[in-house]
């Protein structure tokens, strides 16, 4: 066994124990609001609100002027109207320029619904070592905070599926408005998002409903219900869960969710122009949830290494593998 794989096989045996006590958090923060349990006010007319206008809805506000601030920064509204209780999002990202002028390339970058650490995912993909593009990080849409008030998102397990459902359509709306305002304001030629674990289900999303050149998904969640259901130890416990909710408010049905998989929609990036880049290792996204993708699009391509969610096993040939495919 080599030094590699031992690294590989601790950094999947931590992210195991991580996501347990991630799922465990979820949980005690939907005890937190037990009122939830109960009723969701807003359920029907969420879902007839998407049966009627589809789960893209497009709204005429999604081309923005984009000014940047001192550091790069962006900041546009967000069009989505909420038909439950919440306020607008507003579209937060940060634009580092490329190193020579006017670049008419522009890569949107994001993790989860909008994690706020682009120096992070800057080191974790090198993307300083892509001197050709304006690299944009999508800071988008956190809602409410989910387990850990550092981690925003819109909480995994969440019994109200209705504010799941309205959540991802706003981080949908929010991102392809940052894309089309920053395509509007500085006229690229080519743009390309990569997105990374949930990053990737949202960025999977936006190529159903958005003109793009490039997609990259890296260890990216393909499908939410198959993520709640089985993200750390809600494996063993969706089912009595789910039996219990029933119990509790006849309406409730995790099928709902199934209104968020991408592949009930067609995909309008040519599949030969997508890239999904799987860790064997991963503890987080179980990495059979490309299968359907694959299945229904084979000419997409697939890169396969032997890492984890976090850790990136064989780095350097995986970045090489992504800084190749948008050179192309």
């Amino acid at each position: 066994m080599g030094w590699d794989d031992i690294k590989g096989r601790g950094a999947q045996l931590a992210e195991g124990l991580f996501t347990s006590a991630w799922s465990v958090g979820e949980l005690a923060y939907i005890m937190r609001r037990p009122q939830d349990l109960l009723h969701d006010a807003y359920r029907d007319r969420v879902l007839e609100r998407v049966a009627t206008h589809g789960l893209y809805e497009h709204y005429p506000q999604e081309v923005q002027t984009v000014r940047l601030g001192r550091s790069g920064e962006i900041r546009l509204t967000n069009p989505f109207v909420r038909v439950g209780r919440g306020g607008s999002d507003d579209v937060v990202a940060q634009m580092r320029t490329a190193a020579r002028p006017r670049s008419r390339s522009l890569l949107v970058v994001g993790h989860c619904y909008g994690v706020p650490y682009p120096s992070w995912m800057e080191s974790y993909f090198g993307l300083r070592e892509f001197p050709a593009w304006d690299v944009v990080y999508n800071k988008t849409n956190n809602h409410y905070p989910g387990s850990y008030a550092t981690w925003p998102g819109f909480g995994l397990i969440s019994p109200q599926l209705s504010r799941v459902i309205e959540n991802i359509q706003s981080a949908i709306v929010g991102l392809r408005t940052l894309v089309r305002s920053l395509t509007h304001t500085f006229e690229y030629d080519q743009v390309a998002l990569l997105g990374y674990s949930i990053g990737g289900h949202l960025a999977l999303h936006a190529a159903h409903c958005q003109q793009l050149d490039k997609l990259v998904l890296y260890c990216p969640v393909t499908s939410l219900r198959a993520t709640v259901e089985r993200l750390g130890l809600m494996g063993a416990l969706h089912g009595p869960m789910e039996r219990t909710m029933r119990r509790l408010r006849d309406s409730f049905d995790l099928a709902d969710l199934d209104l968020l998989d991408p592949l009930r929609h067609e995909l309008l990036v040519e599949p030969d122009n997508v890239l999904v880049v799987v860790q064997e290792r991963d503890a987080m996204v179980d990495p059979r949830q490309i299968d359907a993708l694959v299945a229904r699009y084979p000419a997409i391509r697939t890169a396969r290494f032997g890492g984890t969610h976090v850790y990136q096993g064989e780095r350097d040939r995986a970045l090489r593998t992504i800084k190749g495919f948008l050179a192309e």
